[in-house]
């Protein structure tokens, strides 16, 4: 698990353009935990599916 109180503590701004930085890495970051979770929800639908397919094309 990430820690997200440590994580913002660490985006901190010091500077405005650190500000700016660390505003693209924080989207940057949601963005991809938006798409980690639905991929692992796309991949629990399929696995069913995956297991049948499996079966039948085994010579």
């Amino acid at each position: 698990m990430i820690d997200h109180g440590k994580m913002e503590e660490m985006l901190k701004p010091t500077k405005p353009e650190i500000q700016i930085h660390n505003e693209k890495h924080i989207l940057n970051y949601m963005q991809l935990k938006i798409f980690l979770e639905n991929s692992s929800q796309h991949q629990a639908t399929h696995s069913k599916y995956q297991k049948n397919t499996q079966r039948t094309h085994q010579p």
